[in-house]
């Protein structure tokens, strides 16, 4: 049987579908219920949860004619790409408080991922600036603790409060500007997330990230979240530009003053009230909860 131009397209929106038909939003599976969970006490409320997950993707290209892939000429090309993989950890040391940790890596293609340093073994070097395919460089995401001022529901009664309130610090992801400058990356609404919704991504942050410190929780329908930040510093050493210099037009703080930056956000649940023990959100529910 032979293949034409358009069969890799279609057979590779074929997988997708297939795939895609066994995806649920957070905390959708009939099989996931409690994940990998490692009960401290023996009421439950003390433990620590693991999560892991990973993309993988698969594209063919159509490419611009005299296109040259590795000196040949080609009018098009596959490639696969490992998007991303995470293994975060949370644990509940105590009703009042919560310590999370991520650690992963992004983009590991044929030719980009790699970190500096290994020569043009597949690490890149000094001549490919670290853009080689092996090796990728594994970072945490984030590592935040955060402390239970007035919790979502009651510790005695379990009834929910008119509002609650949560402050906590470290590398987080309690940010604005929007719904998806938080985004959870295992359940995009597409296939991936455009990137133009995180506007200084990599700049002054750490993919979404920053230091700071950030309070969240809700005022009855309407959850929130503000923080208080350190932006990273992009220039080594910071320059103090002068008052007319046209970097200061840039969206980046280079922290040569040391100012701070806030961010923050708010929605209002119509229908049923979001879980917000973690900063992810959700893409798409599938259909499961309505908001």
């Amino acid at each position: 049987m032979g293949l034409s131009k358009n069969t890799p397209g279609a057979l590779l929106a074929g997988i997708m579908v297939l795939f895609g038909s066994a995806v649920y939003g957070q905390g959708g599976s009939p099989t996931y219920q409690d994940g990998m969970t490692v009960k401290l006490d023996s009421t439950g409320k003390k433990y620590i949860r693991f999560l892991i997950w990973s993309d993988f993707m698969a594209r063919y290209t159509r490419l611009n004619p005299g296109t040259a892939v590795n000196g040949v000429a080609s009018d098009g090309m596959f490639d696969f790409s490992v998007r991303q993989f995470r293994f975060a950890v949370y644990t509940q040391l105590s009703p009042r408080y919560l310590i999370l940790a991520t650690v992963g890596m992004d983009n590991q293609t044929f030719s980009s991922g790699g970190t500096a340093g290994g020569g043009n073994t597949g690490n890149g070097g000094a001549s490919f600036a670290g853009t080689l395919g092996k090796k990728p460089d594994i970072y945490v995401h984030e590592l935040w603790n955060e402390f239970t001022v007035v919790p979502d529901n009651d510790f005695t009664t379990k009834k929910p409060n008119f509002a609650s309130l949560y402050i906590g610090t470290g590398l987080h992801y309690w940010v604005g500007i929007s719904r998806m400058s938080s985004l959870s990356s295992f359940n995009f609404l597409a296939v991936d997330a455009p990137l133009y919704n995180w506007p200084l991504i990599d700049n002054s942050d750490q993919l979404g990230r920053q230091v700071g410190v950030y309070i969240k929780g809700k005022i009855g329908p309407v959850p929130y979240r503000w923080a208080v930040n350190k932006p990273f510093t992009v220039i080594n050493p910071p320059v103090a530009y002068a008052a007319n210099a046209p970097e200061l037009n840039y969206a980046v703080d280079n922290n040569a003053e040391g100012k701070l930056s806030t961010t923050g956000y708010a929605s209002w649940d119509i229908f049923e009230q979001e879980n917000s023990l973690v900063p992810y959100t959700t893409g798409t529910y599938v259909g499961t909860k309505k908001y």
